[in-house]
């Protein structure tokens, strides 16, 4: 057995290589990790962990928006937003494309309060890009790789 270091701290014992079985999670919960880990080696940053200790790869981009545009261009992921700006009447609709047609991937609804952030439990994988129609008035912070 072995300490493995999550985020620079010990934390659960595992035998050389294997998946990490923790069962000192906060909430009691086992928590099986799919990624190997050498003795003394640390999770957050193991190949595969995408340098955090759950939830896989995290954004890398961001864009803020206040008018109908495209976000992004090309493949990736789409993690969810933050609205820095109180959202209008309308909302804002969200596709997996580079214009105002396609897959619809988020809405957000009209009246959303600045500061309200929503990160998907599971990224959106996108095709095409993320495009955003802005109805009325807001500012949005999206995520995506």
């Amino acid at each position: 057995m072995a300490t493995v270091k999550i985020g620079g701290r010990p934390y659960v014992e595992v035998s050389g290589g294997a998946k990490i079985e923790d069962i000192k999670s906060l909430n009691g919960a086992l928590m099986t990790y799919d990624t190997a880990v050498p003795p003394g080696g640390d999770l957050s940053t193991a190949a595969g962990s995408g340098g955090r200790t759950w939830g896989g790869p995290k954004a890398d981009s961001k864009t803020a928006v206040t008018a109908t545009g495209t976000v992004k261009t090309g493949a990736g992921y789409y993690y969810g937003y933050k609205v820095t700006t109180v959202i209008g009447a309308t909302g804002v609709t969200v596709y997996d494309n580079t214009s105002a047609a396609g897959t619809v991937i988020d809405f957000i609804p009209a009246s959303t309060a600045a500061g309200s952030t929503v990160i998907l439990a599971t990224p959106i994988p996108l095709a095409t890009g993320i495009h955003a129609v802005v109805g009325s008035t807001g500012t949005i912070l999206f995520l995506y790789t």
